[in-house]
């Protein structure tokens, strides 16, 4: 999948995280939507699906701050095993707050 897509710009890095946008329909969006891509994926993963969300929505794709490989991010890591899934909660914590700043941030604008 490559990175351009009709109606989302290039990645902003203006706020606590990178992003890209839509544009939104004529007018001031009514709605705000942010997409939060797995693990070692980025905010692309949702460039296709982006056409099923109405055009009066802000829509907004984060990437995660986390750098795993050549594009690929996570919100934090964690580790697959027997016992299942275990997180680095520091991690977590610093992503959640990082969104929470994000979103008060994109609001303002």
């Amino acid at each position: 999948m490559t990175m351009a897509n009709p109606g989302f710009g290039a990645l902003n890095t203006d706020l606590a995280l990178a992003y890209r946008v839509r544009d939104t329909a004529a007018g001031k969006a009514s709605k705000l939507l942010v997409l939060l891509h797995g693990v070692g994926g980025n905010e692309a993963n949702f460039l296709d699906w982006a056409d099923q969300v109405d055009h009066d929505t802000l829509l907004v794709l984060a990437r995660g701050s986390l750098p795993m490989a050549p594009q690929q991010f996570a919100w934090f890591r964690v580790a697959f095993g027997a016992q299942g899934p275990v997180i680095v909660a520091a991690e977590a914590e610093n992503s959640r707050l990082q969104l929470i700043r994000f979103i008060q941030n994109l609001q303002s604008k």
